[in-house]
């Protein structure tokens, strides 16, 4: 899925959580940033001059699958929060919903799990749409802008 839409989703819930600083980067870790692979992924193509490959088969690591919840939990109980695994979780689900091929067990199986809604479809496009506007209208609709600055 979309970073910015993990970004999204990661912020709104941390705010209705209201979580300490601590925690929002813990949150931050957990519900954006374990798809920082892809970035050298890309940019390693880039420099190769490949390439970049389709959206219907792009490269994820055991790092954005549920073969990666042992470690997650194993953070929570070292970092005594529960926010690595809501976070993780929340993160997991929407690459799930939203993307077109998942491998829950890489690399010790090859088995794939095919999202419910493919990024060629509609119902992407429009949950991408809805995602922003909920973003922008509970942000600055609902005057919680305050808690964005107070991140920074």
């Amino acid at each position: 899925m979309n970073i910015f839409i993990h970004l999204g989703y990661t912020l709104i819930f941390s705010e209705l959580l209201n979580l300490s600083y601590y925690n929002f980067i813990l949150a931050f870790i957990f519900g954006v940033l374990v798809d920082l692979d892809h970035v050298f992924y890309y940019m390693l193509r880039l420099i190769k001059r490949k390439k970049i490959i389709l959206l219907n088969s792009y490269k994820k690591t055991f790092v954005q699958e549920a073969i990666f919840y042992p470690v997650v939990i194993l953070a929570s109980i070292i970092l005594k929060s529960a926010v690595p695994i809501i976070f993780f979780t929340l993160h997991i689900v929407i690459d799930y919903l939203f993307v077109s091929r998942s491998r829950p067990f890489a690399p010790f199986s090859k088995l794939e799990f095919k999202g419910i809604f493919n990024p060629k479809t509609g119902i992407y496009w429009i949950f991408m749409i809805a995602s922003f506007v909920l973003f922008f209208v509970y942000f600055a609709v609902n005057r919680n802008y305050v808690y964005l600055l107070n991140l920074i």
